[in-house]
Order: structure tokens, then sequence, then C-alpha cells
């Protein structure tokens, strides 16, 4: 997918990749909220989401 993506745009170190939901969360994310997912061959990646600048 990310291979796929950076076909139609550059990616960057502060971007984030979300699949799974078409819709917005519920509840919706907010500044201080820390998203995990957790891969067996490479361990969890960890975010935290902050407000936009």
């Amino acid at each position: 997918m990310r291979r796929t993506s950076t076909r139609w745009r550059n990616g960057f170190a502060c971007d984030v990749i979300w699949f799974g939901c078409d819709g917005p969360t519920e509840p919706a994310l907010q500044p201080g909220d820390v998203v995990e997912v957790e891969n067996d061959a490479i361990g969890v990646l960890r975010n935290h989401v902050v407000r936009a600048a």
C-alpha cells in the first residue's frame, strides 16, 4: 500500500497512513490520544495524536 500511495504523493516523517476506516472514528481522535498498531513481525507502532500546526 505504501509503495502504491507514493505514486501520487510524497510521504513525510509526520504523515499518518490510516487503514480500515472509511468514516470518522467514534469517538473522534483528540490531541493527546495514542494510536497503536501491533504486528507480530515488527512489533508495536505507537503514535501520539497532536493538534495540527
